[in-house]
């Protein structure tokens, strides 16, 4: 069985759990991701503080920010359309990666370097790096 960057991601990130959630109370979104969340999130008006709330949060098996899908990805969906559909997080999973120049490959052909590399694009730490190394060994 070949396990990709992205299975280690979302065992790192969400056990693997499409429908995770999770609040980033230090997380300070952007005004676009705010405004673009206020836009499209629930596919009706909502006030800035509630599109706020929904910028902070992290969605899916990757745990993709809501600041990030709505602002970077350009996300047009509503945030319970992501939550449910796998296929869609891992389509924005796959553009972020990228945006990075990245791509989905078998985690066991990336060098350290590279892995290193990732987590810091990733999650702005170099140890996340032995995170998904960790996830890796867990599910071979």
């Amino acid at each position: 069985m070949t396990i990709l960057l992205s299975d280690c991601v979302a065992q790192v990130e969400s056990s693997n759990n499409s429908g995770a959630l999770r609040y980033e109370p230090g997380y300070q979104p952007s005004a676009l991701g705010i405004g673009q969340a206020a836009k499209f999130a629930t596919g009706s008006w909502i006030d800035n503080l509630t599109a706020e709330t929904i910028a902070k949060c992290s969605y899916g098996r990757f745990q993709i920010m809501g600041d990030n899908l709505y602002n970077a990805m350009q996300y047009s969906k509503t945030i319970w359309h992501f939550v449910a559909t796998p296929q869609d997080q891992l389509d924005i999973f796959n553009e972020f990666l990228t945006r990075g120049h990245f791509k989905d490959v078998p985690f066991e052909s990336m060098l350290r370097s590279e892995v290193v590399a990732f987590a810091l694009y990733y999650n702005g730490a170099s140890v996340y790096a032995d995170s998904l190394t960790k996830a890796y060994q867990a599910l071979k």
